[in-house]
């Protein structure tokens, strides 16, 4: 997953496997259900008071720290 900033700077945003993750990486996501995920929610370093586009890529790696 990615973030584009209006600028286009684009920031890669990892996955942190639970809301608890987002204390070591605020800039990361989580599944709602890592077993059967629903959702995909963004730290609040990740989407805070930030503008931009967020770009999902589905496949079968989920990139980690």
């Amino acid at each position: 997953m990615d973030l584009t900033a209006p600028d286009g700077t684009v920031t890669a945003l990892f996955n942190v496997g639970d809301a608890a993750g987002c204390a070591g990486d605020p800039q990361g996501w989580y599944y709602d259900d890592p077993a059967a995920p629903t959702q995909v929610r963004l730290c609040d370093g990740a989407c805070g008071a930030r503008e931009g586009e967020v770009q999902i890529t589905l496949g079968c790696t989920i990139r980690k720290r």
